[in-house]
């Protein structure tokens, strides 16, 4: 890419220059060969750790730990059907257990698992819980795909209450540049929504509408220039959007 920078001072002198830029082509390689003894299953979460990879075994409910050089250092069982998870500083490696519709934490050096929330501050079970993300004050939120909403765990007073409804199959889940602000990958794109000071949702807006008619976003994440990657496995495809401040982005490559 080539893009020409112009400065003009306050006297009109201009000065121009041209930056070009080159992408490189995406390599992906193979993280860790794994045998019999290995085996994954079908990895559905993955986490990272000050020295290790944490990888979340869905039908196997199995917790694996890898070393930065790919090799096996701990399995650790779960329970239910464990998907998404992420670590808290707060408590530990955060879960979601989708068919016993808890919210759950595992202590990565014991094995120790506890349930962090059940049910809503309204009664009602967590539902089908997917996707986990903590926040810097152990706050966790919580995508529900069957029920449609995203939830929110409060870490003070250990309540959990609905932050959002009525969407489209919300599945990922990320925190932006800006602070205070949660993305939310649905059916209908990534959405935006910022978190106000007592816990509850902002005005939803759509950050970057989707690219196909019917599939869903099931990873997102934003690299250290703002750039947004969405996984969007129907598609069998990753793409890239960049930081927009206000408004939607659309998809560079």
């Amino acid at each position: 890419f080539e893009f020409l920078v112009r400065s003009e001072s306050s006297t009109g002198d201009t000065l121009e220059a041209t930056l070009t830029l080159d992408v490189k082509a995406a390599v992906f390689e193979r993280f860790a060969p794994l045998n019999s003894d290995d085996n994954l299953g079908t990895d559905e979460g993955i986490a990272f750790s000050a020295d290790s990879v944490w990888v979340v075994s869905m039908d196997l409910n199995r917790l694996s730990g890898f070393a930065a050089t790919g090799t096996a250092t701990k399995s650790m069982s779960l329970e239910g059907r464990p998907v998404g998870c992420n670590f808290s500083d707060a408590t530990g490696l955060v879960f979601a257990n989708s068919t016993d519709e808890l919210l759950q934490v595992i202590d990565i050096q014991t094995g120790l698992i506890r349930t962090l929330s059940d049910r809503t501050d309204a009664g009602s079970t967590l539902g089908a819980v997917n996707y986990p993300l903590p926040d810097k004050d152990g706050n966790i939120f919580v995508s529900n795909r069957t029920d449609s909403q995203v939830l929110r765990y409060d870490a003070a007073t250990n309540e959990t209450r609905v932050f959002l409804d009525n969407l489209s199959n919300p599945n990922a889940l990320a925190f932006g540049p800006e602070p205070n602000v949660l993305y939310v990958g649905t059916r209908d794109g990534v959405l935006r929504v910022p978190i106000n000071a007592d816990g509850t949702a902002g005005a939803l807006e759509t950050y970057l509408p989707m690219l196909f008619a019917i599939s869903d976003i099931d990873g997102l994440a934003f690299d250290e220039a703002a750039n947004l990657w969405v996984g969007i496995p129907g598609a069998q495809l990753l793409s890239v959007a960049p930081y927009v401040a206000s408004g939607a982005t659309q998809e560079s490559r």
